[in-house]
């Protein structure tokens, strides 16, 4: 017997509205920014998106490297303030709190 997964839903799905722009940044970071994150073993998932700031887990091999804020900077922002260059998008980073 197989067994299909869905997808995740996307974080406006979750929301149960979709927003215009939220939806064009979802399709930036899946297919533009997700396929160059996974080149490196990395992955993104967006947390929070709210008023303008696009807030990001960096997973995988781009969680604690020591080049993620360039990542973040020069590499995610940049693509977006790009491709949605009508609004000014801030990606923040949201750090995994640690176990103690």
């Amino acid at each position: 017997m197989f067994v299909i997964k869905k997808a995740k839903k996307s974080l406006a799905a979750k929301a149960g509205s979709k927003t215009a722009l939220l939806a064009r940044i979802e399709k930036c970071v899946d297919e533009q920014i997700r396929p160059l994150l996974a080149i490196h073993g990395g992955e993104i998932e967006i947390v929070e998106f709210t008023k303008n700031i696009l807030r990001v887990k960096l997973q995988g091999a781009c969680a604690g490297c020591p080049a993620a804020g360039n990542t973040l900077q020069y590499g995610v922002q940049a693509i977006l303030n790009e491709e949605i260059p009508d609004e000014d998008i801030q990606v923040v980073p949201v750090q995994e709190e640690s176990c103690r």
